[in-house]
């Protein structure tokens, strides 16, 4: 299976390889489903992915792909601009840096100097040490593996999902979250302690704001396969874009949602608006100044910067929500500042 990038171009036709992993099965496994040009062996990754003066945004254009070996820091705390649905004990890997698709608003251009992919190809030692450190006191924990990339999306090149979807179903303290605007749903019988989180958005939206991303309608598709495997589904209806004739957007999106949908058959839906740190935005809006986010009035206060009109949409997608499912399956995580 060769893969190819949704908007045409050829992604990955440069390869670098670290020494260290050119010999692990995972870096022989992706290399046999690629169609690259050349390979360059390295020392370091980082010695591509920080290098200084780096235009972030050509190189998501047609990026290159990075394999490496992780080997310290092989889970973090998690952000407080994240939901952590109430978990006292929340964490997050980063087993690939950088995201398949290029959304406008995606907070990864301010914090990355690269616009290439960076896959650590050891994905077993991040179970590892998730399973060795966070799991040993058999207290609840919250695991999310998808938060700096879509790992579902790209599971057809890296077969990651299946070895954490086996450490869920060995720990049931454990909760691990999959976020993913993916096309796809591989699981023929997923464990209830793995939530499946799709983000979902208006078409018109989609096609504003997330370059390369699937359809609305395909998403729809893949969570109707997770649901009939009876997955653990969320939808996260977020972050809520400003677009002309918002209103009305929005209002059709959710009665299509409500109508496709028992919408009471998922776990929750949480709904927020987008945010980014004060110093997350001068690092984003330096390498996107054309950005469509920046076509909307944006204020700051001091839990960061949002849109300044947003409240109102967002009371708006809660209520029309109310019509299709209970109450208590909302989670309204984000206002306007």
């Amino acid at each position: 299976m060769h893969y190819s990038k949704p908007s045409g171009a050829k992604p990955f036709s440069h390869i670098y390889i670290e020494k260290s992993a050119a010999n692990h099965p995972n870096t022989q496994a992706i290399l046999q489903k690629i169609n690259y040009d050349r390979l360059i062996y390295i020392d370091d990754y980082s010695q591509i992915f920080n290098r200084h003066h780096q235009d972030f945004m050509a190189q998501k254009r047609s990026p290159n792909l990075i394999l490496a070996r992780k080997k310290q820091d092989f889970y973090y705390s998690g952000s407080p601009y994240c939901e952590s649905f109430g978990h006292a004990r929340f964490y997050y890997t980063c087993i690939i840096m950088n995201c398949l698709y290029d959304c406008s608003y995606c907070y990864l251009k301010s914090i990355y100097p690269s616009g290439h992919m960076v896959i650590f190809v050891n994905n077993e030692d991040f179970i590892a040490a998730v399973e060795n450190d966070l799991l040993s006191s058999h207290e609840p924990l919250y695991l999310a593996i998808s938060y700096d990339s879509d790992l579902m999306a790209l599971d057809p090149i890296t077969n990651f999902l299946s070895p954490w979807i086996a450490l869920a179903e060995r720990h049931a303290n454990l909760t691990i979250e999959i976020k993913t605007k993916a096309g796809r749903f591989p699981t023929a019988a997923p464990p209830q302690n793995v939530i499946f989180a799709w983000s979902l958005l208006p078409d018109p939206v989609i096609r504003h704001y997330e370059r390369h991303t699937p359809s609305l309608a395909t998403r729809m598709s893949a969570v109707s396969q997770a649901l009939n495997a009876h997955a653990t589904v969320r939808f996260s209806i977020e972050p809520v874009m400003p677009i002309h004739n918002s209103v009305s957007i929005y209002h059709d999106f959710i009665d299509h949602l409500g109508k496709q949908f028992d919408l009471n058959r998922l776990l929750d839906i949480n709904v927020g608006g987008f945010r980014i740190s004060g110093k997350q935005f001068k690092t984003f809006y330096k390498k996107d100044p054309t950005c469509p986010v920046f076509a909307w009035s944006l204020t700051e206060n001091t839990s960061g910067i949002g849109y300044a009109d947003n409240e109102f949409l967002i009371r708006q997608i809660e209520s029309d929500l109310k019509s299709f499912v209970k109450p208590e399956k909302i989670i309204v995580y984000q206002t306007a500042p």
